[in-house]
């Protein structure tokens, strides 16, 4: 088996931009906590720093902790 070359590193996806299913892709998150990640980021204009995600229903620590090599926050506008 041969892995391509675009498959050797992730590329992390940002929670400002990621849509459901992106987020869903993520391990532990289902559709519910993806739509609330979502939720979450409509409402409070966006993350801030991943230690947010606290904040959202059904993510602790430990999910958190796990999704830092997997998600990323850009700054954008």
């Amino acid at each position: 088996q041969s892995i391509n070359p675009g498959e050797t590193r992730p590329v992390k996806i940002d929670l400002n931009s990621a849509t459901l299913d992106e987020l869903m892709a993520l391990p532990k998150i289902g559709q519910v906590t993806a739509q609330r990640i979502i939720d979450y980021r409509v409402k409070h204009g966006g993350f801030k720093t991943v230690d947010e995600l606290i904040n959202v229903k059904g993510i602790g620590e430990k999910t958190i902790e796990r999704l830092k090599n997997e998600v990323s926050i850009e700054h954008g506008n």
